[in-house]
């Protein structure tokens, strides 16, 4: 294509975090390119939608298990730096070895 992309897909409770929902969504940007990398990030209450509670960090963890089934070969759990495993850094999709992380610890 030519234009560097990446998807970001906000996860909110009990709208668009069901497993067929996140399964059809890493089916649809692996039918793409199984190398755009998809930033699942989660839903926090605020301004106009505070009828929805926190996004769990389960349902992230949940959102990359079905972007790694899909094939994709770059997700992230995202904006719960240090909640979310290994899944805010990026693998490198041949050998599985850690890239420079996303956070620096400061003392």
């Amino acid at each position: 294509m030519g234009i560097w992309q990446e998807l970001v897909t906000l996860l909110i409770p009990d709208y668009n975090d069901s497993d067929e929902e996140l399964s059809k969504i890493a089916e649809f940007i692996a039918g793409v390119s199984k190398d755009i990398p998809w930033h699942v990030t989660a839903f926090h209450p605020d301004y106009k939608m505070t009828d929805r509670k926190r996004t769990p960090v389960e349902t992230l963890l949940r959102a990359y298990q079905h972007g790694k089934n899909a094939g994709l070969s770059f997700i992230y759990a995202g904006n719960l730096p240090g909640k979310v495993k290994n899944t805010e850094n990026t693998y490198c999709p041949h050998c599985q070895k850690p890239i420079p992380s996303r956070w620096i610890k400061s003392s």
